[in-house]
C-alpha cells in the first residue's frame, strides 16, 4: 500500500495587490475587477525572480522527514490550480527532481479537482479527515 507520508507548502513572502500582477500579465480592468470581486483575491505571493522549480524547491527544503530518505521516494506529486505551468517540452517537476537525488521517483502532476478527488475515490470519508495520510489506489 501506498500512503502519502509528508506533504510541504512554500509561498512566497512577498505579496502584490491584484492590479499590479494583472497589469504585468496583460489583464484587462474587466479581468481584474473579476479576480477582486468574485475570487475575493485582492492580493497574490509572488517571488518576481524566481521560477516554479524554485517554489517546488521551497516545498521540498520544507520537507525535514526527506533527509536521508530519498531513495525511499517512490512517487512526487506536484498538485496545482492550474492545468499547464509551463510549455512543453520544460518540467519544472522533473527538473526537481535532479536537484534533490529523485530521479527515481515516478513524478506526476495533479490539477483543478484532481487534487481531491484521488482522495475522495479512494477512501472517503475516513482517511481524508486533516492529518490522516491519504492512501492512493496504486500499490
Amino acid at each position: 500500500m501506498t500512503a502519502l507520508e509528508a506533504v510541504a507548502v512554500h509561498l512566497p513572502k512577498t505579496a502584490f495587490p491584484i492590479e499590479a500582477v494583472g497589469e504585468r500579465i496583460g489583464l484587462t480592468p474587466r479581468q481584474i475587477q473579476l479576480f477582486r470581486r468574485f475570487h475575493g483575491l485582492d492580493q497574490v505571493l509572488l517571488d518576481p525572480g524566481g521560477s516554479l522549480t524554485d517554489l517546488l524547491a521551497g516545498a521540498v527544503e520544507a520537507l525535514d522527514e526527506l533527509r536521508g530518505r530519498e531513495q525511499q521516494v517512490r512517487f512526487v506529486i506536484h498538485a496545482r490550480s492550474m492545468p499547464v505551468a509551463a510549455p512543453y517540452p520544460l518540467n519544472p517537476l522533473h527538473d526537481l527532481l535532479g536537484r534533490y537525488r529523485l530521479e527515481h521517483a515516478n513524478a506526476f502532476t495533479v490539477s483543478h479537482h484532481a487534487v481531491r478527488s484521488g482522495c475522495w475515490r479512494s477512501t472517503w470519508p475516513a482517511d481524508c479527515s486533516p492529518g490522516s495520510p491519504i492512501r492512493m489506489p496504486w500499490r
